[in-house]
């Protein structure tokens, strides 16, 4: 049986839950005919940031770094609507996700998924494109 996972207009390419490794930074390799791309999240404490926060370091083409800051309890802390994370040709690359700490491990259980999505079906232009 093969499935297929849609949401409006983007079709769903990987969907999950896992857990770090010893706090270790979290990579998702995404590779077909159409797109590679890396996704690399690490968590980070810093004392000096007030809550929470997602910080994007700058990131080789084809990759993307999100460093997750503070997300040390359980409230299922993360992306509020999917994150563009670029254009593969015709198509759109995004990326949700929830990340949550449970007890004293220095361990993340993140929850993710990857969609793909048409420029026409969501509208997008590139920027500068755009009219004044």
């Amino acid at each position: 049986m093969n499935l297929v996972l849609s949401s409006g207009p983007a079709r769903v390419i990987a969907a999950g839950e896992v857990t770090t490794f010893f706090g270790h930074d979290l990579t998702l390799q995404l590779r077909d005919d159409a797109l590679e791309h890396t996704i690399t999240l690490r968590f980070v404490t810093d004392p000096t940031t007030r809550g929470v926060a997602v910080r994007a370091p700058p990131a080789d083409a084809g990759a993307t770094m999100l460093e997750l800051v503070n997300f040390v309890d359980d409230s299922g802390r993360g992306s509020a609507e999917p994150v563009l994370l670029g254009a593969f040709g015709e198509d759109l690359l995004f990326f949700h996700f929830r990340a949550f700490r449970f007890g004293k491990t220095l361990d993340h259980t993140v929850h993710y998924t990857v969609y793909v999505a048409s420029q026409q079906a969501v509208d997008f232009r590139p920027a500068d494109a755009q009219e004044p």
